[in-house]
């Protein structure tokens, strides 16, 4: 999408979006659009978490370090901690972040894929989308960079 969306599993009522778990898989120079998101935390006075899912004894190299530091430089105005944790599944260990630090928004930009991609096989935030139980915030990405 071009535009933010958000996806609420039936069964959620409102609460104020306090504690928000942004996603990102640290890719050096990755560009979106973060102005819904800021809008949501200040709104709500919130706490921003930056969260990367590794693969199991992945050692973060420069570019991830890289990109680590220009994430926490881009939201050093906001009150935010950036963490990286383990997992196998990055659905299961997303979730389980969200659920730690109870989360009561999760936030991803989803990467641009091709329609053949699309049609073969779910991308990680649908698979996200259908294992959650909190809402889910997507940011479109842009060429711009905040």
């Amino acid at each position: 999408a071009e535009i933010p969306v958000m996806a609420i599993p039936i069964g959620i009522t409102f609460t104020a979006m306090k504690r928000i778990v942004l996603a990102s898989d640290l890719r050096n120079g990755e560009a979106f659009d973060d102005t819904t998101l800021r809008n949501i935390i200040n709104r709500f006075n919130g706490e921003l978490f930056l969260v990367s899912v590794l693969n199991p004894g992945e050692k973060p190299g420069v570019e991830k370090a890289i990109a680590g530091y220009e994430l926490e430089h881009r939201y050093s105005d906001i009150s935010h901690h950036l963490e990286l944790t383990e997992g196998e599944n990055l659905v299961d260990s997303l979730n389980e972040f969200a659920f730690e630090k109870n989360a009561d928004l999760i936030v991803m930009v989803p990467h641009q894929h091709n329609f053949l991609v699309r049609m073969m096989r779910a991308t990680q935030t649908q698979k996200v989308l259908k294992g959650t139980h909190r809402p889910l915030l997507t940011l479109a990405g842009s060429n711009k960079s905040n």
